[in-house]
Parts: structure tokens; sequence; C-alpha cells
């Protein structure tokens, strides 16, 4: 099956009532759910976009540093930074109280 098919496919995630750590049941339920959320076409493109604005601003943020450890350290000829981002991490705690 093509991996863009089985990635539409629905997903089931047991929640068992009795787990003894309850908050990782509740997260691992809302993980599958967030994945979900995630292929929708419209999330996509706004994820991809903030993605894209924070890596510029973290490239502008780099700048001044990276110039730095050029000018401060003579046997490097040049510092490049090219930060990555990734927004789709999941939820990491839920709080249950």
């Amino acid at each position: 099956m093509p991996p863009a098919l089985v990635d539409r496919l629905p997903r089931l995630a047991e929640f068992e009532g009795h787990s003894l750590d309850p908050e990782a049941a509740i997260r691992s339920v809302l993980a599958v759910r967030f994945k979900s959320y995630l292929t929708e076409e419209n999330v996509q493109g706004r994820v991809r976009e903030l993605e894209a604005d924070a890596r510029d601003w973290l490239g502008i943020q780099a700048k001044p540093l990276a110039d730095y450890i050029a000018e401060r350290f003579g046997d490097v000829a040049s510092v490049i930074v090219e930060p990555e981002v990734n927004f789709v991490v999941g939820p990491r705690t839920t709080g249950l109280e």
C-alpha cells in the first residue's frame, strides 16, 4: 500500500482505563488525534509557513553569533547557520489532575 494512502487511513488508539500511568494513556490517544489533525491540508500549509518564518527569524538571530565566531577564531574561514524548525512534535503533557 502506498505510504500516502496508509497515512490517510484511520488509526485505532487503545485507551486502557486501568493503566498505571493514565497521563501516558491520554497523551498516546491525543498524539494519534494530533497526527490526524496535522494531515489536514490547510493545517499543513499553516505549519509549513510558521516553520519557514521561524527558520528565517532564527537565521537572523544567529548571524551576529556566526560573525563573532568567524572574527574571533582566525582558523575558521566562515560560519554558516541553517536552523531547522519542526513544529510537528505533538502533545508533551496533558496536565491530568
